[in-house]
């Protein structure tokens, strides 16, 4: 259902049944209805659209694939956010061992120009 003409981040939309059965065994409810242009729904940007990183989980390679060919860097994280990898992009695809790296999560961040995107990886 569309609230095209109801949108109130404080006055709540109620809605119930006319029988009275119904209202006690509850058939009322409310929500409120939110201006979906305000609440933070983020679209991928252009750079998340053209990075591919995968396998993802991941054991001994990681493959980054970049749709446009332009330099830059990507620089791996661990959790603690300390810089564990790093290596410069100059080509579509950079492929990266990650066999010596223990198990759990990191972070790959690609910056290209003034552009950042980070993902987050698992190493099985």
């Amino acid at each position: 259902t569309k609230f095209t003409d109801f949108v109130n981040p404080t006055v709540p939309y109620m809605y119930h049944c006319h029988l009275l059965h119904h209202e006690d065994e509850g058939m009322m409810g409310e929500f409120l209805v939110l201006d979906p242009a305000t609440i933070g729904i983020n679209e991928k940007s252009e750079l998340e659209k053209q990075v591919l990183i995968y396998p993802n989980p991941t054991t001994n390679k990681l493959i980054i694939q970049i749709k446009k060919n332009e330099n830059g860097i990507a620089t791996i994280f661990n959790t603690l956010g300390e810089k564990v990898f790093s290596t410069s992009i100059n080509t579509s695809s950079v492929d990266i061992d990650f066999s010596d790296f223990p198990k759990g999560i990191y972070f790959v961040q690609i910056k290209l120009g003034t552009q950042v995107v980070t993902k987050k990886i698992l190493k099985l």
